[in-house]
């Protein structure tokens, strides 16, 4: 079943900017944005947001990282034992596991994107023209787009690996680990020092795949967080340009009475 997020912003525009709601549906979006998200009322807690989605995004990624040294490391004892301990053996099916259930994750970032393109197209009239202007010939509509035609095809390479291994795609077996009947799968393949090192094998490469996902996906947060921070130093900028003009028509107009300030000052 399709999962349909609809995020209501409310946005308070500095000045005499009136406030208004922005509405997304994003299907499939992640829980991360829907974190991130959910509670955003001003520009600053959407640029905001956009950097807490990044950590907690990096915490993924570091995450995968530790399953990874975990996998090496129990490599290691099955070259050198033979044979992995029962307490290893189940730290094993749960690395699998959290492995498995983060694939389907990286289908839902780039949805996530998507969302995040959307809000700040509303909000940033000038968004497009400073992503051409910050990132040169690769604005992140394009990233965006490379990145779904990429995923797909790394997502059918995930799917290869574990047919290889578990004889099963990936969205089998995250239906079995909703069922229940993974750790039995996994269990019966550990059950030899061979199934070991296959599962171990299969471990390392979903860890490296999905490792050098998160590094793309980073890359292009940090395109979102860059873009928004020129826009705001810009904006800052013709803030600064008012202000002083405001100022100096002040300044004219008390040495010269004929110079009249706009109604209201």
């Amino acid at each position: 079943m399709k999962k349909i997020c609809v995020f209501t912003i409310l946005l308070f525009f500095i000045f005499t900017k009136p406030s208004h709601a922005i509405v997304v549906e994003c299907i499939n979006c992640s829980d991360l944005i829907t974190q991130v998200l959910g509670y955003v009322v001003d520009v600053e807690d959407l640029g905001e947001s956009v950097k807490q989605y990044e950590e907690l995004f990096t915490q993924t990624l570091q995450g995968i990282e530790m399953i990874q040294q975990n996998i090496n490391q129990y490599m290691n004892m099955v070259q050198n034992t033979l044979t992995l301990p029962s307490t290893i053996k189940n730290k094993l099916i749960g690395n699998l596991k959290t492995l498995v259930g983060t694939i389907k994750g990286f289908g839902s970032y780039y949805d996530d994107m998507m969302a995040m393109k959307e809000i700040f197209n509303d909000i940033y009239p000038d968004f497009d023209s400073m992503q051409a202007e910050v990132l040169g010939a690769s604005p992140i509509r394009t990233r965006i787009s490379n990145y779904r035609t990429h995923c797909e095809k790394w997502r059918e390479e995930v799917d290869k690996s574990l047919e290889i291994t578990f004889g099963v795609t990936g969205e089998q077996l995250q239906s079995m680990i909703d069922s229940g009947e993974f750790e039995s799968q996994v269990s019966e393949l550990l059950s030899t020092p061979e199934g070991q090192m296959q599962a171990l094998d299969a471990g390392n490469q979903l860890a490296g795949m999905q490792l050098e996902e998160s590094r793309n996906l980073r890359a292009l947060l940090a395109s979102y967080i860059q873009t928004i921070s020129q826009i705001e130093k810009k904006r800052e900028m013709e803030r600064d340009i008012e202000i002083e003009s405001k100022l100096e028509l002040y300044d004219m107009s008390q040495g010269d009475p004929s110079v009249s300030l706009p109604t209201g000052w």
